[in-house]
């Protein structure tokens, strides 16, 4: 119960952060009078309206992030989910497994991931779930490759539109602003890794204790 409870915060965090990240920007560069005291709408009329615009909006940026997989195919040659489980140390067992139990050779890898990943849940639901929380970390990250540059963007030309002087301050914060970028985007990679190859090491596992004597 406790474990599901947690996927579900994060689950729901994965659209929540990076919206709210988006809108709270874009109404403080361009709206700033919603944040005042005496604005004329209750502060939990404001809250809740808040969460909905920010939820929604992270559903909208999980949809538009999908680009970041195609520029990643288009870049490297091979879809991001291929690479990864191409990359797994174990590959090979996965597929002679899976290959034995479905009485066909399996040569695909992704095909092997899915079907790992459908035994997983029948057999072992707390690992499917600790895989399932690193994928939507990775998802979490996806969304803020979208999300932190956009509100970098906005934030950097208030910066420069209060002073135009201040161009070694704006350089910092553009070069901090790409450092940030790298890191959400090596959390992407790596944390779509790690639920990979949980479910892939998970499966292994299940298979053993299944086909033991």
């Amino acid at each position: 119960m406790e474990s599901s409870f947690s996927l579900q915060l994060v689950d729901l965090l994965v659209y929540l952060m990076p919206g709210a990240l988006l809108l709270g920007t874009v109404l403080f560069v361009f709206l700033p009078e919603v944040f005042k005291k005496d604005h004329q709408h209750h502060p939990w009329i404001r809250l809740s309206s808040f969460l909905a615009l920010a939820h929604f909006l992270g559903v909208m940026l999980l949809m538009a992030s999908k680009s970041v997989l195609y520029v990643y195919e288009w870049l490297t040659g091979k879809p991001l989910i291929s690479q990864v489980i191409n990359s797994f140390p174990d590959l090979g067992l996965v597929k002679n497994s899976v290959s034995s139990r479905v009485g066909v050779n399996v040569t695909d890898p992704v095909h092997c991931y899915r079907y790992a990943d459908t035994l997983l849940v029948h057999y072992s639901g707390q690992n499917a779930m600790q895989a399932e929380r690193l994928f939507c970390l990775g998802l979490l990250c996806r969304n803020l490759l979208l999300a932190l540059p956009l509100s970098g963007l906005m934030f950097l030309r208030k910066s420069l539109t209060a002073s135009r002087r201040r161009w070694r301050n704006l350089a910092l914060k553009s070069v901090l602003l790409i450092a940030l970028s790298v890191v959400v985007y090596k959390g992407f990679v790596s944390y779509t890794t790690a639920s990979v190859w949980r479910t892939l090491r998970g499966y292994l596992a299940v298979v053993e204790t299944i086909e033991r004597p």
